[in-house]
């Protein structure tokens, strides 16, 4: 069965927003996840996301794929430039 989900996944919306550089809205990360064919359940506050086979053996494997699907759905474009917010403190 081509939609058999194989591979579950928990990511944070904090995961998400820190990598992305771009605060998303839980349900429109839900909505993105879910248009994928992906099944997700909102537990914790993190996402449980079950990957179907025919994308766990092409390109979604780990967390970092996950946040790679949101960023391509939104379009990169579509996310401001920002430097790196980074602690700085004197030598």
């Amino acid at each position: 069965d081509k939609l058999s989900q194989v591979l579950d996944l928990k990511i944070s919306h904090k995961e998400i927003t820190t990598a992305l550089g771009y605060n998303v809205e839980e349900v429109r990360i839900k909505s993105i996840f879910e248009s994928l064919d992906f099944k997700v359940n909102l537990q914790d506050g993190a996402f449980k996301v079950s990957i179907p086979t025919y994308r766990t053996t092409k390109d979604i494997s780990c967390k970092a794929d996950l946040i790679e699907e949101i960023g391509r759905m939104i379009g990169y474009d579509n996310i401001p430039a920002v430097s790196p917010m980074i602690p700085v403190r004197p030598v």
